[in-house]
């Protein structure tokens, strides 16, 4: 999944759908459920249903994304002090791009 918004919200939308889909299997049944209440049932299935969806499309969101670095000076890690003046470690930009 490439990094666009519209990509997750459209992921998000259908996950969100498919757990109300499974809040209406469960509570919603034509018989009236037998005279049981499964109101917390329907809601923890729908619950479940949409975090693994709405979880596996944000990972994966997550992961499409590039994080910057800075290419640094060589770190010598031998010799003098002196030959080691200037060498340091670069700072990325934390950037997702």
């Amino acid at each position: 999944m490439p990094l666009t918004k519209s990509i997750l919200n459209d992921e998000l939308n259908k996950a969100f759908s498919d757990a109300m889909y499974k809040f209406l299997e469960i509570s919603a049944q034509p018989n009236g459920n037998e005279g049981k209440d499964k109101s917390v049932e329907a809601i923890e299935e729908a619950s479940e249903t949409f975090a693994a969806k709405a979880s596996t499309s944000i990972d994966a969101y997550i992961r499409s994304g590039l994080v910057t670095t800075v290419v640094a000076t060589t770190v010598a890690t031998a010799g003098s002090a002196l030959a080691q003046t200037g060498a340091g470690a670069g700072t990325g930009t934390g950037a997702i791009t």
